[in-house]
């Protein structure tokens, strides 16, 4: 999920109509389980879902947590995956 405002994104894996509608139905309720994200839609709502690569579920888990450190590497205050984020303060109340 990018936010095309700010250039920040969130990187998954999953079903894909089933994680959209779960990710934006949680952020419009105010109950997403990732405050980063969650925090960042309130302000920005600018969101747009885009998928990086299709593949067997198998692979699934290795491909998503390949990305998730590229993309860290590359940018790691871009990034909004709450496992590997360290910036609370930018998003703080």
């Amino acid at each position: 999920m990018l936010n095309f405002e700010t250039g920040e994104y969130y990187i998954g894996k999953g079903w894909l109509n089933e994680r959209k509608v779960d990710h934006f139905t949680k952020l419009k309720s105010g109950k997403h389980s990732n405050p980063y994200l969650q925090k960042l839609y309130l302000i920005s709502p600018q969101f747009e879902f885009q998928i990086l690569e299709k593949c067997d579920p198998k692979l699934g888990s290795l491909k998503e947590r390949t990305y998730i450190i590229e993309a860290f590497l590359k940018e790691e205050n871009k990034l909004l995956n709450q496992h590997v984020i360290l910036r609370w303060e930018k998003y703080k109340e």
